[in-house]
């Protein structure tokens, strides 16, 4: 699998990866019902973390902020409307790394078009990618890291080779660093009909992928699809990753869909006890931007869930 690194405006080189080279592995559309909400009832303690205000002894910069992002079928043909194309930015923006799901673009040029729009307003974005991963050729899907290249480098990157064709996209993970502090993410997106079969196979893989990658601070991160009817509270209670070994930094309790009337926690960030968290919640890039309804739901059917990584 080739991985990509890119630079402003060119290719900077070889990204190095812990994995073997390997043919593109299987994908197949999974489009989630958004239509289809609930009320929330009582949560499980231990799958909670309450959006709370930043704590204020963190010094600035200790901070590392990092997002993960379903862009909803990102091409180039999305990027040719402005107002859609101008929000991404500014969202990429926000943060020192976000990892972008969805980019479907058979041209192979949005990531990089994308980049470029960023570092015309004066910024140093660069982006990791892996090989388009599909079962069903029409709906192959990549995994994009945009970085703020002025502050954070990629170490090492591992695609996930699933053997036993579990997931319908892979989840493909990046170790980045800052000086000597590391920190690994993995980048998921689970099937909405699949959810349960590839949610309890997540704790295997991110034991896998964590020690392959030899960092100690990982964070599993994507659309879960895990609420409005894909899996249960309960069931998610039971899995693996959510075991002792986790902290949910985004949990049970939120709604990270765009649609009005649809109230879904589908996008999560799960946590190692080594990571040291602050300011965890959705962002609400509608009200942020000032963006109508209709214009909020061009940019993407999801809101970013991010949480701010504190460095010792």
């Amino acid at each position: 699998m080739k991985v990509k690194l890119i630079p402003v405006m060119l290719i900077f080189g070889l990204v190095f990866s812990c994995q073997r080279p390997m043919e593109t592995e299987k994908v197949a559309e999974s489009k989630v019902d958004q239509n289809r909400g609930k009320t929330k009832a009582s949560k499980s303690a231990n799958l909670i973390q309450k959006e709370g205000s930043p704590n204020a002894n963190v010094h600035p910069s200790q901070i590392i902020k990092v997002a993960a992002f379903n862009a909803d079928l990102l091409d180039t043909t999305k990027l040719e409307k402005s107002d859609v194309s101008d929000a991404l930015v500014k969202i990429i923006k926000r943060y020192d790394v976000i990892l972008f799901q969805e980019v479907r673009d058979v041209s192979g040029e949005a990531a990089d078009d994308l980049m470029n729009l960023v570092n015309s307003t004066g910024a140093a974005y660069r982006y990791v990618i892996n090989d388009r991963v599909g079962r069903a050729p029409a709906y192959k899907e990549q995994y994009a890291f945009f970085f703020n290249s002025a502050r954070l480098s990629v170490a090492r990157t591992y695609q996930y080779q699933d053997a036993d064709d579990v997931f319908e996209w892979e989840p493909f993970s990046v170790v980045f660093r800052e000086g000597d502090f590391e920190f690994g993410l993995m980048g998921m997106h689970i099937r909405a009909t699949d959810a349960k079969r590839e949610l309890n196979k997540v704790d295997a893989v991110a034991k896998e992928v964590q020690s392959e990658l030899a960092v100690e601070r990982f964070v599993v991160m994507g659309d879960f699809n895990a609420d409005c009817g894909n899996i249960s509270e309960d069931e998610i209670a039971q899995l693996g990753i959510s075991g002792s070994s986790y902290k949910w930094l985004i949990g049970n309790n939120v709604n990270s869909m765009v649609a009005t009337g649809v109230d879904c926690a589908f996008d999560r960030i799960v946590a190692t006890n080594d990571v040291v968290s602050n300011g965890t919640k959705v962002y609400n890039f509608k009200t942020d931007l000032g963006l109508t309804q209709e214009k909020a739901e061009e940019v993407s059917s999801h809101f970013p869930v991010e949480f701010d990584l504190v460095m010792p």
